[in-house]
């Protein structure tokens, strides 16, 4: 961890308290066109494993979509914080709105 004030070398951003810990993408598009293709399931695979690699004291999903509250599951996090009217009502059964 930088010390106080510090800067990271990389960002050029303050580094004493990171707002966001860990970001992951996913290519739910490219996954869409080509659902059981091993490339796909390669991908979904290595972000399911990258995701459960760290435990997260929280996961936020910020699109309020079915495919991104499932993909946020995958973490494996018990508290999915999500917005209370998401775009797609359906999401709000998986997650945890608080």
């Amino acid at each position: 961890m930088a010390a106080e004030g510090s800067t990271d070398s990389q960002t050029g951003q303050n580094s004493t308290q990171p707002l966001i810990d860990h970001l992951h993408f996913a290519a739910t598009k490219e996954w869409r066109k080509a659902p059981f293709s091993r490339q796909t399931l390669h991908e979904f695979k290595a972000l399911r494993s990258a995701l459960r690699t760290v435990e997260y004291d929280a996961v936020i999903d910020l699109q309020g979509a079915i495919r991104s509250v499932f993909i946020a599951r995958l973490a494996g996090c018990r508290r999915l914080i999500g917005e209370a009217e998401p775009r797609e009502r359906a999401a709000r059964w998986l997650s945890t709105s608080e």
